[in-house]
């Protein structure tokens, strides 16, 4: 969890997904979607969900990972600035999805 300070005005962020790297890199589409690529926070609001598709198939696979970043693009929010990046890992489970 990304922890966002939000005042007591509406905030509108921006979200943004990075593939991962190397051999555990998750890779948009085939890995993962991202369904959300805004979200609004009502004032005082501090939380809300990311809706992200997980894509499944069949193939074993090690944990990979991916960045999701947020940036605030309108409102007097803000994410906090030692962490504007969360890190998101995927565990494999093939043939139980």
């Amino acid at each position: 969890m990304l922890p966002f300070i939000n005042n007591d005005k509406i905030a509108s962020v921006e979200i943004s997904a990075r593939d991962g790297m190397g051999s555990n890199g998750a890779v948009s589409p085939t890995d993962y979607q991202l369904l959300d690529t805004s979200i609004r926070f009502a004032p005082n609001q501090r939380r809300q969900i990311v809706a992200i598709d997980i894509v499944s198939d069949s193939m074993d696979e090690d944990r990979e990972v991916f960045t999701l970043h947020l940036e605030i693009v309108n409102g007097s929010g803000k994410v906090n600035p030692l962490r504007g990046d969360a890190l998101v890992e995927i565990e494999d489970h093939p043939g139980l999805y």
